[in-house]
């Protein structure tokens, strides 16, 4: 009887550590599984960011040909435009203080072009230069010209040629001015003499 018990006693004892190893297999499966849902996470993760950055490059292509297309077309000045010429401005409309109608400027005009686009340096004789970023209409009868140096903030001034010739350019400039008060100047510009 006693040598049965103690076979009994054995018997339960090796159920009880098979259970027992049965159990942290479970659990180490367990463990196994939610790391494996893990990684399916970070993946799906890793998945989306990559979509989103995909269709962020290609937007960025699109944007990058619309540029490369404007700087094409904005790459040259016509040949008339190009090069040194001297202006004389007269005052023919104001709404501005401190300027009257009839008040007269002379400026030294360069039309410049490089790879990036058309720029228009002034330079007057007691202010130092200025040098405008210019986009041209289609025509190309007139230039919109943002000052370089001052915030995308800053008034663009628009410059309109009535009449180019080799010999002499006539046309409007009109800027908007503090308080948006509006100046309009008539423009003759001829060669620079060298």
């Amino acid at each position: 009887m006693q040598k049965t018990s103690l076979y009994l006693s054995a018997i339960v004892i090796i159920f009880l550590s098979a259970c027992g190893g049965d159990n942290s297999k479970s659990v180490e499966l367990d463990k196994r599984e939610a790391a494996l849902l893990e990684r399916e996470k970070q993946i799906d993760s890793i998945t989306k960011d990559y979509q989103v950055l995909v269709r962020m490059r290609d937007s960025l292509s699109q944007i990058n040909t619309v540029q490369l297309d404007t700087i094409i077309m904005n790459a040259a000045w016509t040949d008339s435009l190009i090069g040194e010429w001297e202006s004389r401005l007269v005052c023919i409309s104001t709404t501005c203080r401190g300027y009257v109608i009839g008040d007269q400027r002379t400026e030294h005009w360069s039309f410049l072009s490089d790879s990036t686009g058309l720029y228009l340096e002034v330079a007057g004789k007691a202010k130092s230069p200025k040098t405008y970023l210019a986009t041209a209409s289609a025509n190309r009868n007139e230039l919109t010209l943002k000052e370089q140096d001052r915030e995308s903030a800053s008034p663009a001034s628009l410059l309109s040629f009535s009449e180019i010739s080799s010999r002499q350019l006539r046309g409007q400039k009109r800027n908007t001015g503090a308080d948006n008060c509006k100046l309009v100047f008539s423009v003759l510009l001829t060669p620079r003499s060298k």
